[in-house]
C-alpha cells in the first residue's frame, strides 16, 4: 500500500470524536467549506492514506482512531 492509495477505514468512537472536533473547528473558521462533523462509531471514512492518517495526527501507542484499513 502506498501513501497516495485511496483507502477506507471504519471509525472507532474515539476516531469519530477526533474527526468531528477537527471538522467542526474548520467549519467554524471557514463556514463555506462544509466538512461533515456528525461521524459516529462504525462510519466509514475514505480518502488517500496520507490524508486519513493526517486527520488523526496518529500517535503510536495512543487510542485507536480506526479499524479495517482497506485499499479501495
Amino acid at each position: 500500500m502506498e501513501l497516495n492509495d485511496i483507502v477506507r477505514v471504519t471509525l472507532t468512537e474515539y476516531g469519530a470524536k477526533v474527526l468531528n472536533k477537527k471538522n467542526k473547528k474548520l467549519n467554524d473558521e471557514y463556514p463555506y467549506i462544509g466538512f461533515r462533523s456528525n461521524y459516529k462509531k462504525g462510519d466509514v471514512k475514505k480518502g488517500q492514506l496520507w490524508s486519513v492518517l493526517n486527520n488523526f495526527s496518529y500517535d503510536a501507542g495512543g487510542e485507536v482512531p480506526f479499524t479495517n484499513l482497506e485499499k479501495e
